[in-house]
């Protein structure tokens, strides 16, 4: 058994999955890691043909890289596949690094995962190592990497100690909903609607798992190291994606890749000493993410509040007022 697993997610998206997977042969320490390739069923008739098309890609790149490749018979959905996939790779080698059929890597991608899963397996206020970091303009700082107090799903890795502690159906999240203090926190001091998108995780309205992953060390205390330059780009706002639509992501406001760093393939990373967060850091993150999603106006959440409340008595007058 290798140093660690590396579980990539492919379903129906040949050319993004090719430029990932030669993005990955790139990285020089890509023999260290064991090799895990799922490719979920069809969800729909539809995609079928794309299906085979990836499966064939993947089976002839894994012969060449020695990996595994899974094949569902039914269709998990990404949920599902990556916590049920992360959960059994976890408690088998202790760490993960996972990766989806959308991510362009940076050759240092894998020293820069195996160097921070080393560095800090033993200290608990780590949550997990990001690969991606938000284009905002950062001040220099004398390390590659900063801590921040979120979490991040584009090219991460973790520990077993971290992941066990994921729990979807984490009755004190609801406390977030009340909890004015909490909720403001949670969204980074207002700069992002984490909450709402906790809000409708809990009521069923959408399937996004990363959300109880970011839950799951806000409520801990935890934070996730991240580089100061990005070692990956996004290259799924396309719509070709199956949970996002094209006309919904290709503004610029929306346009999350970025350039990969300048480091070299081999770079010795400069890792934090403190594991504490960065709050000039945490500044500029806040306020780039303010501009990507505007926080609504007080007198807008006024109205809306008010909608709800008179929908709310609505329904509980009667249908008719009888006269005497």
């Amino acid at each position: 058994m290798k140093t660690s697993p590396i579980a990539i997610f492919t379903y129906n998206r040949p050319a993004h999955t090719l430029r990932m997977l030669e993005s990955l042969s790139t990285c020089p320490r890509l023999d260290e890691c064991d090799i895990f390739i799922f490719n979920d069923a069809p969800r729909v008739p539809e995609h079928s043909q794309k299906v085979v098309e990836v499966r064939s890609l993947i089976h002839e790149w894994a012969k060449e890289h020695h990996a595994r490749v899974i094949e569902r018979t039914e269709n998990l959905g990404l949920s599902r596949s990556i916590v049920t996939s992360v959960t059994e790779l976890c408690s088998t080698y202790g760490q993960i690094i996972v990766i989806e059929d959308d991510l362009v890597l940076h050759p240092a991608f894998i020293q820069y995962m195996l160097s921070a899963l080393e560095r800090y397996r033993g200290d608990e206020k780590v949550g997990q190592v990001s690969g991606y970091i938000f284009p905002a303009k950062f001040a220099k700082l004398p390390e590659d990497a900063v801590f921040l107090p979120l979490g991040s799903s584009w090219g991460w890795a973790t520990w077993q100690r971290s992941w066990e502690l994921y729990d979807p159906k984490d009755p004190k999240a609801t406390e977030i909903l009340t909890n004015h203090k909490l909720r403001f926190k949670f969204d980074l001091d207002g700069a992002f609607p984490y909450s709402a998108m906790l809000e409708q995780s809990l009521q069923g309205k959408n399937q996004a798992w990363d959300i109880w992953l970011y839950w799951s060390y806000f409520s801990r205390g935890m934070l996730t190291l991240f580089p100061c330059q990005s070692l990956v780009n996004n290259i799924g706002f396309d719509g070709t994606g199956y949970h996002y639509k094209q006309t919904s992501i290709t503004s610029k406001k929306h346009s999350f890749s970025t350039d990969l760093a300048d480091w070299s393939a081999t770079h010795h990373f400069r890792l934090p000493n403190q594991v504490e967060s960065n709050n000039e850091c945490l500044h500029t993150f806040q306020e780039f993410l303010k501009n990507i999603h505007p926080p609504v106006p007080l007198y807008k959440r006024f109205l809306h509040k008010l909608k709800k409340y008179i929908i709310k008595i609505n329904h509980l007058l009667p249908d008719k007022i009888s006269h005497t």
